[in-house]
């Protein structure tokens, strides 16, 4: 499994959580890939329409997924600082270059993780 220090992700927790049940482990990362993307590109819309209240929604919503995926510390960062930074005006330019990052390293992620997915099945 990936827990190298270059890779987005660390599934030693999901693996701990599973009992290191590898058909649990394929449906939680093969959950993730599906439900993730649609909620990144909710937080990019609800950025665009200054839906504060959507925005700290879709955040609140991705902490404990990047939690349980092993994403590391700098996914929980990035989403807190969108998080805390919500509603305020001033920091929409940091705001949306946060929001940018977190879409490229998620979409890092998920070649991770489909690269995981993979392995388990083969």
């Amino acid at each position: 499994m990936i827990q190298n220090k270059n890779k987005q992700i660390d599934l030693t927790y999901l693996i701990d959580i599973t009992n290191s049940n590898s058909i649990m482990i394929e449906k939680m990362i093969s959950i993730f890939l599906k439900e993730t993307p649609p909620l990144i590109q909710s937080l990019k819309k609800s950025f665009k329409k200054n839906d504060w209240d959507a925005l700290h929604a879709d955040t609140h919503n991705l902490l404990p997924i990047f939690h349980i995926m092993g994403m590391n510390e700098g996914f929980e960062k990035m989403t807190y600082k969108i998080h805390q930074y919500f509603g305020e005006i001033e920091r929409s330019e940091e705001i949306q270059a946060t929001v940018s990052k977190l879409e490229q390293d998620c979409e890092l992620a998920y070649i991770e993780l489909k690269e995981e997915l993979i392995k388990i099945r083969y």
